[in-house]
């Protein structure tokens, strides 16, 4: 009796990581397809497979990925990555369309302090960049575009977290 007390207490501890271990029941390889866009998903974090069904136009905006917590107690911020693919507009050029995707993004971060200085390599091709609150240092947003590549990215959690986000940039694949 004793010993399954502490299972379940164990169990229930360490339940956050639940819904990341049966999703990788489901992915075993932890990649997902979205819209001819191959990801990985890093563990312990989940996609919102409804994207990556049978009908990926259901779902156009993108795909989300969330981090799980690894303990009850766990008090980090919640992590998000969320990843679309994009179309290449014929009538802007490359640099173009990317200076106008990080000016957007400029935009929607007023007071913030921009870099595009990255902590890990990224994609050839790839442009990056951060916004980071003075007030909270440990926060962090990037968002990343490839043109070549046909994909759009964003980050948001905390700073240390953003390289499995940087890993994951490096493994998307057309």
């Amino acid at each position: 009796m004793l010993l399954a007390l502490v299972l379940v207490c164990v169990a229930g501890w360490y339940s956050p990581l639940a819904p990341a271990a049966i999703w990788r029941l489901f992915h075993p390889t932890g990649w997902v397809n979205y819209r001819g866009l191959r990801v990985r998903v890093p563990w312990p974090w989940i996609a919102n497979t409804d994207a990556t069904g049978e009908d990926p136009s259901a779902v156009p905006q993108g795909m989300a990925l969330k981090k799980t917590p690894f303990a009850v107690n766990h008090r980090s911020m919640t992590e998000t990555i969320f990843v679309t693919v994009i179309s290449q507009d014929p009538g802007i050029t490359a640099e173009g369309q990317t200076e106008a995707w990080m000016e957007t993004f400029r935009m929607t971060h007023p007071g913030d302090t921009f870099d595009t200085q990255t902590p890990k390599a990224i994609p050839a091709g790839a442009s990056c960049t951060v916004a980071r609150d003075d007030q909270k240092q440990n926060d962090a947003v990037w968002t990343c575009i490839s043109i070549r590549g046909g994909w759009v990215a964003n980050y948001e959690g905390c700073w240390a977290g953003a390289s499995e986000f940087f890993d994951m940039l490096t493994h998307l694949r057309r």
